[in-house]
């Protein structure tokens, strides 16, 4: 309010599940003034926003796989967010690209490619390991120390890249972000992720 701000929106990474708990819950409802909560962190659909504390809070999900569309009706008057209307559009193979965009991502990975060949003589799209199953998650996505199937899979993946039998004696040290492998990946129709 001293700042002269309309609208205060939060862009977070602190979540909110879809049953309205979460970090985000605390947030709007321990701190006023907060119009909007752009959440993230547990990578759950809400098709409706939750409103706590006059603040709506929502999350389209994870990875990209939906956009959300937030529109808002706000009175100058009020100070308050009269309407709203909220959508997840799915962003699949129907969503036509930006061709700037694209044409700088092509470039991006025509870059990373050339480095990966002259390295390990692999590509971006190269596959290093292919399994034709699923790889669930044993636990909750919380436990960052709990073994997963895709990170055994990555380990596998990385001593493979760089030609190391398992039953070889060398030593091979490889470090990989373990909150990124906690989730599950289930095969799609055409059996590749």
């Amino acid at each position: 309010d001293n700042d002269g701000a309309d609208l205060v929106i939060v862009l977070s990474h602190s979540g909110i599940h879809v049953n309205g708990t979460g970090d985000d819950a605390d947030l709007a409802a321990e701190v006023d003034g907060i119009d909007v909560i752009f959440s993230g962190h547990y990578h759950e659909v809400v098709d409706t926003p939750h409103e706590i504390n006059d603040t709506l809070i929502v999350i389209p999900g994870e990875y990209g796989e939906y956009l959300g569309h937030l529109d808002l009706t706000y009175s100058t008057a009020t100070g308050q967010i009269d309407d709203w209307s909220f959508e997840n559009i799915l962003i699949d193979d129907t969503v036509t690209g930006d061709p700037t965009v694209q044409g700088l991502v092509d470039q991006f990975e025509a870059a990373i490619d050339a480095q990966l060949q002259a390295a390990l003589s692999l590509g971006v799209a190269s596959p290093v390991i292919e399994v034709p199953f699923d790889l669930p998650t044993p636990g909750p996505m919380e436990d960052n120390f709990a073994e997963t199937a895709l990170g055994n899979m990555c380990a596998d993946a990385m001593r493979v890249s760089q030609g190391t039998p398992r039953s070889s004696r060398a030593w091979v040290i490889l470090l990989t972000n373990s909150a990124s492998l906690g989730d599950p990946m289930m095969m799609r129709v055409i059996g590749m992720y």
